[in-house]
């Protein structure tokens, strides 16, 4: 710090600190401009140009590296501020300082020139002199006094300016100190990762082979609070461990906790482990395959549900997806154990890994957390695994599309295979698991939001067909499994599936509602409205689609989302229809033909009537506030993702000027209020029918012929002489209503599908 004293608080060159601040600024703009430019580089090879493990791996570290370069910016900012801000003070404060020296040095002067008594002066000169020696007097007290007031303040400006450039953070110097010299690192030359590691090594292995002590807690937390989201040191760490022992470690922590016999603070334990886990998490996302296949491997081996607590706390490690994610490649590695042990030969039962033991580390940490004795979520760790899984989409996609060969279920692709079993064969369901098929759910919509697939809003031929395959077996799966009904299924878990539905509209209604097609266990090229060329589409029949419906549409919540969605759809294809009457749908199928826009439309509707019949979905509308995150992504979807595809392209084929005009163009050139038209007599269609009887649903079939018909005599008066010439043509559409209505309350009550509502 600068010298001064009272004497001269104004003391001091200011070129020091004015020059440091500089020196900082500069270092915070390359720092910033190093930030942006990592930041520009991930957004540049994002998941549309790079992916897979190497590209998860590179993305987590420059995270990393940005994070770093703008803490360090940060610390510099407040630093060189203050140095400026000290500098200013004191020039500011040194102008008053001269001032009042100055008036001290004159006041001083006057006291020397007046003082002494001299005889030869008359009584009234040596009063005068007298007055004005005790006026400098006071004028040099004063000025004294203000100098000493300068100083403090001075003072004052040195202590706030040490406070500043402080190093943030200091007490943990003192701790990093010791971590290190437990180690045997005393100076810088000695640094080393390796050995560093070795050493917390060694107090691991001591702490597992000996009793849980509290200097071991102590020192493996204080390594963890100090390293642990150090990528490189936390993956050397871990590696040397091993997964088994990692595992053990944690298992220890846990039954510590319950053991009232043990020295150790709980608090401490707990606080341990979740070190650990954070630890962990870092470590996981610098992993290769091979890396993170090896420790998930040992972390699995041994690992049994009856004895040991293994289980539970590979559930608890992968339980806090928020604060300490397992990276992709991890999370891949251990679903791949599970996938192995859940669908080997010969296994009894769907009910998934479940940890029995009566002693178990992930489920005593669990209830340290919840303060509870029900049954804990780490129980089943494939429900934690896989719903770290779903947080990556790509590798959710990748792993239930791979297509290399099933060692278990011969003669299927290795994706068809698992979609078989997790969707189709594994029990899920509310009473006998607790997750409602809410995991399965969050996987779907992981998969779906791949750019490339549906829900993306971007198309990559070889992507989006991988996402169709998977998700037409996800549906027909999942309607074949016979713990998947209505009140074994969450609320939140038929929201997600709503939305996840609400993606694949466009697709199923081509080939279910309007062809009427078979399951098929892969995929169909077809032709979109609008679409110039064909797209693989999910092969889902009309049976499975409005079983799967039904069950999802059964639900309040989610069945107001399945109204929604078609009810987007269908406006959609109407509004289309109605800017371009005379287009063509697909090849020789103009848009208002029998199997035009009201053949998609009134089937449709079919679906959702029949899907959530004898249900007051009207009431949903108002969501509760633990609904409304998930449903933020069905309305995105409704919005965004349900688009007709294709409607960029039409043409209008034989029509003339139409042609050659976008859809924005076509509605300003006229067509406008006949599009209003159309959309207000949709609009009048009442959504939530409750049909009672055979004769209302006639009625209700009917109402869908007159509805097409009308808009149709609206938008395009010149196909038909009359409106009653329409309405004739667009019999078969009370027909079409009526074989897919049949079908859905066919799931929802039960009745033969051919015995409901026939003419």
């Amino acid at each position: 710090m600068i010298r001064w004293d009272e004497e001269d608080p104004g003391a001091g060159v200011m070129r020091g600190p004015t020059g440091f601040a500089a020196v900082l600024r500069g270092h915070e703009d390359v720092l910033a401009q190093v930030e942006s430019g990592i930041g520009g580089v991930q957004d540049a090879l994002g998941p549309k140009v790079w992916t897979g493990e190497a590209a998860n791996a590179w993305q987590y570290e420059a995270g990393h590296t940005r994070t770093r370069q703008r803490e360090l910016s940060e610390l510099a900012r407040p630093v060189h501020a203050a140095l400026d801000e000290y500098a200013d003070a004191v020039v500011s404060l040194r102008a008053q300082v001269s001032f009042h020296r100055q008036a001290r040095e004159d006041a001083e002067r006057m006291r020397y020139a007046v003082g002494g008594f001299d005889g030869s002066t008359s009584p009234a000169v040596e009063a005068r002199r007298a007055m004005l020696a005790e006026q400098a007097e006071m004028d040099a007290h004063v000025a004294g006094a203000a100098l000493r007031d300068l100083a403090v303040q001075r003072q004052a400006l040195d202590d706030r300016l040490v406070g500043a450039l402080a190093i943030p953070g200091a007490t943990g110097w003192a701790q990093r100190k010791e971590v290190l010299s437990r180690a045997g690192i005393t100076g810088v030359e000695a640094l080393d990762t390796a050995k560093l590691v070795a050493a917390y090594k060694r107090f691991t292995d001591q702490a597992l082979d000996g009793d849980l002590k509290t200097g071991d807690v102590t020192y493996l937390q204080d390594f963890f609070t100090v390293w642990g989201k150090d990528p490189a040191v936390m993956d050397a760490y871990f590696r040397s461990l091993g997964g088994e022992r990692t595992r053990e470690l944690v298992n220890t922590l846990g039954t510590s906790i319950t053991d009232a016999d043990h020295s150790v603070d709980p608090q401490s334990l707990h606080g341990l482990a979740t070190a650990l886990r954070h630890g962990l998490s870092s470590a996981s996302h610098t992993w290769d395959v091979t890396t993170a296949s090896t420790f998930a491997a040992e972390m699995f081996s041994g690992a049994t549900g009856t004895i040991g607590g293994g289980l539970s706390v590979i559930g608890w490690l992968f339980h806090d997806r928020d604060r300490a994610p397992m990276s992709a490649t991890f999370a891949t590695a251990m679903a791949d154990q599970i996938d192995a042990v859940e669908r080997s030969p010969g296994r009894p039962g769907e009910l998934g890994l479940l940890d029995t033991s009566v002693v178990a580390g992930g489920r005593s940490l669990m209830w340290f957390e919840s303060d509870s004795t029900d049954a804990m979520p780490s129980d089943r760790p494939a429900e934690q695994v896989f719903a770290t899984l779903a947080l990556y989409p790509e590798a959710t996609l990748a792993w239930f599309g791979h297509s290399g060969p099933d060692e278990v279920a011969q003669g299927r692709s290795l994706g068809e295979g698992r979609v078989r079993y997790w969707f189709g064969e594994r029990d899920w369901s509310e009473s006998s698991t607790g997750d409602g098929f809410e995991t399965p759910a969050t996987l779907w919509t992981a998969l779906q939001s791949v750019p490339g697939a549906p829900a993306s809003g971007t198309y990559d031929p070889e992507v989006w067909t991988t996402a169709e395959i998977v998700s037409g077996g996800i549906i027909r799966e999942l309607s074949g499994n016979p713990r998947f009904i209505t009140d074994q299924v969450s609320d939140d878990a038929a929201i997600r599936m709503v939305a996840s539905l609400a993606v694949e509209i466009p697709m199923l209604t081509e080939w279910a509602i309007v062809r009427g097609g078979d399951d098929i266990e892969t995929v169909v090229d077809d032709r979109l409205p609008w679409m110039g060329e064909d797209r693989a589409v999910a092969a889902v029949s009309r049976t499975t689609l409005t079983d799967f419906a039904g069950t999802l549409g059964q639900h309040q919540t989610a069945g107001w989302y399945l109204t929604q969605a078609v009810d987007h759809y269908q406006q959609s294809l109407i509004r289309v229809a109605a800017s371009a009457p005379g287009s063509f749908i697909q090849d020789g199928v103009e848009v208002l033909d029998g199997d035009g826009v009201f053949a998609r439309v009134v089937g449709l509707q079919a679906l959702v009537d029949g899907a959530t019949h004898g249900v007051d979905i009207t009431s949903a509308a108002a969501i509760d506030a633990r609904h409304q995150k998930l449903v933020e992504w069905p309305v995105a979807v409704i919005e965004e993702a349900v688009p007709i595809p294709g409607t960029d392209k039409i043409l209008g084929k034989g029509v003339g000027w139409v042609a050659d005009l976008a859809l924005g163009e076509l509605v300003s050139a006229g067509v406008e209020q006949g599009n209003k038209r159309a959309e207000v007599l949709w609009a009048g269609n009442e959504k939530q029918a409750v049909i009672e009887s055979d004769a209302e649903c006639m009625d209700r079939a009917d109402e869908m012929k007159y509805l097409s018909a009308r808009i149709v005599f609206q938008v395009a008066p010149e196909k038909f002489a009359t409106e009653q010439g329409a309405i004739e043509a667009y019999d078969q559409q009370a027909q079409k209503y009526l074989d897919v209505y049949s079908s859905a309350r066919d799931m929802t009550d039960g009745s033969a599908g051919d015995a409901v509502c026939t003419q």
